[in-house]
């Protein structure tokens, strides 16, 4: 990281580090359909492996699996229970993909102030992300965590919400972003 514009601060989420405030942004962007549709997948899948569904998801093989087994001790598979057993988890997470796809782009359509310019700043403790509508200051240490996509870094607020900021926005510098945030304690989702 190029630390020959930061200013040195106390450690954000642990008091005891110094963190160095690089001369980073600002950035500025648009967000498009396709980014915010990827962005509302990306966390969804992010939910899924939170509490309680990964105990769900586990509940709904055990059942499938004792159903199998069942018929298997009955000395014949009903098809029928076979294909419900296969299919469950796979048509369950086609069929989130599929309402979350569409939920967001109904969202993006109905939402104009979602493909505003937006601008990314970093100040000390804290990314300051403002648009045509709103100005939002969000602490780092409030942070829930950040996520990269391939072509996104999703910045949590909470754990069913995300600043969306492009890779390409940052251009140079993602690298520099990227371990600013881990340096300021903001864990990686």
């Amino acid at each position: 990281m190029n630390h020959s514009n930061s200013v040195s601060g106390p450690g954000l989420h642990n008091p005891d580090v110094a963190v160095s405030v690089p001369k980073l942004g600002p950035y500025r962007y648009s967000i498009t359909a396709d980014q915010y549709t990827e962005s509302m997948q990306r966390l969804l899948w992010v939910q899924l492996r939170r509490r309680p569904f990964p105990a769900i998801q586990l509940f709904l093989i055990a059942i499938c699996l004792a159903m199998l087994v069942g018929d298997a001790m009955d000395g014949f598979i009903n098809i029928a229970a076979a294909s419900v057993a296969v299919l469950t988890l796979p048509v369950l997470v086609a069929t989130l993909r599929w309402m979350t796809t569409s939920a967001a782009r109904r969202s993006f359509a109905r939402t104009p102030a979602l493909s505003d310019e937006n601008c990314l700043t970093v100040e000390e403790g804290l990314l300051v992300f403002r648009s045509r509508t709103v100005t939002y200051r969000q602490s780092l240490a409030e942070l829930a965590g950040f996520i990269e996509t391939e072509t996104l870094i999703l910045v949590d607020r909470t754990d069913q919400s995300a600043h969306i900021v492009p890779k390409m926005a940052l251009g140079d510098e993602l690298q520099d972003f990227r371990q600013y945030l881990e340096e300021a304690g903001v864990r990686r989702l």
